[in-house]
């Protein structure tokens, strides 16, 4: 679940970049009205600042959960390559990477 939300940050981050507003200003007046606040001020800078804490705190959480049990063994690989990857947290990292945020 965690990574799903890491997956929908992800896939936000491009959703409040600046297009011109003859685009939808009549189709879609909401929208109009919410980029404008959007783009009021500091407030993209902001919004940046805090969705990049979130991503960081996402996948901190999900490595914390994700952690391999002492002693756990992965197909009968030999004890080096479980050391690098279920040890080290490396696995996780790939599974977050490759599923969470491409």
């Amino acid at each position: 679940m965690i990574v799903f939300v890491s997956k929908v940050m992800e896939g936000g981050q491009g959703d409040i970049q600046h297009i011109g507003k003859e685009q939808y200003a009549e189709s879609h007046p909401y929208t109009l009205k919410n980029t404008q606040l959007a783009h009021e001020g500091d407030n993209m800078e902001r919004f940046i600042v805090g969705r990049q804490f979130l991503t960081f705190l996402v996948i901190f959480l999900s490595n914390m959960m994700g952690s391999a049990v002492e002693g756990a063994e992965v197909f009968g690989l030999p004890e080096t390559m479980n050391k690098i990857f279920l040890d080290n947290g490396l696995a996780m990292i790939l599974f977050v990477v490759t599923v969470g945020q491409l």
